[in-house]
């Protein structure tokens, strides 16, 4: 134990004034005349044994009272630990406290009930009180005392590095800049709050202190400074960036950045192991510290990589690590969350129906929040085309509103979603997008009659791709330049060379999808091993018919984007359609099945397969009707053929929206040696030349900025995107305590939300915990107790002499 005041402890000498007080103002005997003598006598031992104790114990008492208080003025401090009673231990505690008073009532209300003599009475009551107060006093010391020495004892020989207050600081300030650190309360952001927390720090740092300022938008090592002026400069620059490291892994860096300032110090390496061995014994003339300014909102950190930043830690027990929480206990927040469309690339003049998520939280009022749809011109400016309102019950919830772009047109449309009022977080309250646009697909419909094929071709006309039906006959001469995918519905024996050709076109970025329809389709012109089975996903083995009730579809793999649409509209979809009859395969090692059978769930319905640069999808039925499947006779039927077509065209493929940070991989058209040089416009409008290259897909890093981007050739554009923030910085669900412990390592850290409260954090870490509080509640126990002690005493002193006098007279 130390003291913060040791000179204070001559005050101790204040003790003497209890034992003169009580010499002086002692009682003195009072001479009565009483002929019971015996009686007297014996009565007059009994007294004085009683108040010699009363004595002593008053004196005592009263020592103690002044000692104490001068002892909590002198402020003694202890290593830190946790010094308070664990759950099991105040537990005992109670048990004992109420066990010893439940007996000790208990036996002075029988001996009460048998009338016992005042004197016999009085004499069993004090043995009793010495008896239970005894054995309490060794169940206290067995149960509580022992098993809480030997807690502290350990947490007081194995503390973090005790450091003087005047020591100088080598400290990391790592700040959360992700955007939801740009949450408003109080008139003030969170990173504002942060930066003003991460500024006062600096101003309390003695002389001689150096520090490195993180942040979680940067991956750079920054090296400690001695110029606190320069670091207070590099916290006032710090803004919120879209595109943000997990906190733990930059923390990761800082305690790395601290172990090898600390080692290059002490002289010490790794590779000498007896100079690492003596690393915890060596005295550092600097605190090491890292201080964590953030909302601990979940979406900062990666909790499934953990155990890194711990194992860090584990390597740095003289590390001192305090978490400063800026977030809101309740934030209120409304944000659009996600925007989906009915498709990511749509052909000229199609009508774009936009889906956008609004999500509240907190919302306190059941005003309508308005959102309004604007799209991008010419200029880059936006330019609102629609709006509508949304209304929350108090509380927090999800809505779902619709916006219908029509008649889109090549290349593209850029805009975005966005709520017109505003709320405390107003990075959420947009969400950019890019629709692609290119000319409508072209559809070869290959069948054996026009008629076998009628119902494909209504379904595909309908949806706008541009059918071109071929006779099988002629389908050895027909011209598959500019195709986009070939529809082969129940032909019955291809040849050898209309696979070889098919093959061609797969591999080059073409689609094949086959359909099996048809009884009388030959299943060895299917399965010829060096041309067929070379691009399909399933060998042919029979048809066969579902006997009983028909089968329906059954759903693996809902995100596929074969169904995914499908899903999203009705996730109830494949139960609508009846298979009667189907071909039985067997799947190539490659084929993915994205649908099977309800009754056979190993029997596939609809499976596709990479080939190349292309794919080959297959349905195992047909679309006639109470012979087949009613699949031609429900809704799913025009969404599985758009999707089927925008699957082998590669538009699924081709992606428009992207989260900030992507590599942006961008579809262009073919280039030439004379073609122009590609600028890609930012969402500020300014400029930048791409790297030149002749391939038709293009990728872009240069995502770190929220909007809309576009690439341009010559000043026309040519391609474009959008990115926006992560969806998770909408989240503000803090992290746990739990997660903070596997974060970090239970008891390696600490958590505070003021300035105020972490001064008393880290001189409790640096000093020692200080006893002030506990002493001061010693003193108000033995004072009280003082009190009662001399009450009873001058009571019982006044009422026995006034007995004496009465019995005297």
């Amino acid at each position: 134990m130390t003291l913060i005041n040791p000179a204070l402890l001559a005050a101790l000498g204040l003790a003497v004034i209890p034992v003169v007080l009580h010499f002086i103002m002692r009682a003195k005997p009072k001479r009565v005349i009483f002929p019971a003598l015996r009686l007297i006598k014996l009565r007059r031992r009994q007294n004085v044994r009683r108040m010699r104790l009363r004595h002593i114990w008053l004196l005592l008492l009263r020592i103690a009272v002044i000692a104490l208080i001068v002892l909590a003025v002198a402020r003694p401090t202890l290593p830190s630990a946790d010094y308070g009673l664990s759950v099991s231990e105040g537990s005992w505690l109670a048990v004992i406290v109420g066990l010893a008073l439940a007996v000790y009532w208990l036996a002075v209300w029988r001996w009460k009930q048998r009338s016992l003599a005042q004197h016999v009475l009085t004499y069993r009551r004090t043995m009793l009180r010495g008896t239970t107060g005894g054995l309490a006093a060794v169940a206290v010391l067995l149960l509580v005392v022992w098993p809480y020495w030997e807690r502290v004892s350990v947490e007081m020989t194995e503390p973090l590095t005790a450091a003087d207050q005047d020591l100088p600081v080598s400290a990391v300030l790592m700040i959360d800049t992700s955007p939801s650190m740009d949450y408003r309360e109080n008139n003030q952001t969170r990173l504002e709050a942060a930066k003003a927390a991460g500024s006062q720090l600096l101003s309390n740092f003695v002389g001689g202190s150096r520090v490195a300022v993180f942040d979680s938008s940067s991956s750079e090592a920054v090296p400690v400074q001695a110029d606190l002026a320069a670091a207070k400069s590099r916290i006032e620059g710090l803004t919120t960036q879209p595109v943000t490291i997990p906190l733990n892994r930059r923390l990761m860096t800082a305690v790395r950045l601290q172990i090898e300032e600390r080692e290059r110090e002490l002289g010490i390496s790794e590779s000498n192991n007896a100079n690492a061995a003596d690393a915890e014994t060596v005295s550092d003339r600097f605190v090491r510290e890292i201080y964590v300014l953030t909302d601990l909102s979940r979406s900062g950190w990666r909790m499934s990589s953990a155990e890194f930043l711990h194992g860090e830690l584990a390597r740095a027990p003289w590390l001192h690590v305090y978490v400063i929480d800026v977030g809101s206990e309740s934030p209120r927040n409304v944000a659009i969350t996600e925007v989906r469309f009915s498709q990511q690339t749509a052909s000229v003049g199609d009508d774009v129906t936009l889906t956008a998520t609004l999500s509240a939280l907190n919302v306190d009022t059941t005003e309508p929040q308005a959102v309004q749809l604007r799209l991008l011109n010419d200029q880059g400016k936006r330019v609102v085309i629609d709006k509508t309102s949304v209304t929350f019950d108090a509380g927090s919830g999800h809505r779902d509103l619709e916006f219908t772009l029509g008649n889109v047109q090549i290349p593209f449309v850029q805009g975005e979603v966005r709520l017109a009022g505003s709320d405390p977080l107003p990075a959420d309250d947009v969400r950019h997008f890019t629709i692609a646009v290119r000319a409508a697909p072209k559809v070869m419909l290959v069948g054996e009659s026009a008629n076998g094929v009628a119902r494909w071709r209504e379904a595909l006309e309908a949806l706008r791709f541009v059918v071109q039906y071929e006779a099988f006959d002629t389908f050895a001469k027909a011209n598959l330049n500019g195709i986009g995918c070939v529809f082969l519905v129940n032909v019955r024996r291809p040849a050898n060379d209309d696979w070889i050709r098919l093959e061609r076109f797969v591999k080059r970025g073409g689609g094949l999808a086959v359909v099996l329809g048809d009884s009388d389709i030959n299943a060895e012109a299917y399965n010829q091993p060096e041309s067929a089975q070379a691009i399909l996903p399933a060998a042919l083995i029979a048809n066969v018919a579902f006997l009983g009730k028909p089968a329906s579809l059954d759903i693996p793999n809902a995100n596929h984007p074969l169904v995914k649409q499908l899903s999203d509209i009705d996730d109830t979809w494949a139960g609508l359609i009846n298979v009667y009859r189907r071909w039985a395969v067997r799947t190539t090692a490659d084929a993915t099945v994205v649908a099977r059978y309800d009754i056979h769930r190993s029997h596939p319905a609809i499976l596709e397969r990479v080939v190349g640069s292309g794919r080959v999808v297959m349905i195992t039925t047909g679309d006639e009707l109470d012979l087949w499947s009613n699949i031609a006779a429900n809704w799913p039927f025009l969404a599985l053929n758009e999707q089927t077509v925008q699957l082998l065209t590669g538009r699924s493929d081709e992606v428009s929206n992207w989260v900030a940070g992507d590599d942006v991989l961008v579809r262009r058209t073919p280039r030439t040696k004379d073609s122009p040089t590609t600028m890609l416009r930012l969402p500020d409008l300014q400029q930048h030349p791409l790297e030149k290259s002749d391939a038709q897909n293009i990728t872009v890093s240069e995502t770190q900025a929220v909007g809309s981007y576009q690439l341009q050739e010559a000043g026309t554009s040519i391609a474009g995107f959008s990115v926006n923030m992560p969806i998770g910085e909408s989240d503000f669900t803090r992290l746990t305590e739990a997660e903070l412990n596997a974060l970090f390592g239970e008891g390696r850290y600490s958590v505070t939300h003021d300035l105020d409260e972490l001064e008393r954090i880290i001189n409790n870490t640096r000093m020692g915990e200080e006893l002030f509080r506990y002493v001061l509640t010693l003193v108000l126990l033995v004072f009280c107790g003082e009190h009662l002690v001399a009450n009873r005493f001058h009571e019982n002193a006044n009422a026995a002499a006034s007995t004496n006098t009465d019995v005297a007279s």
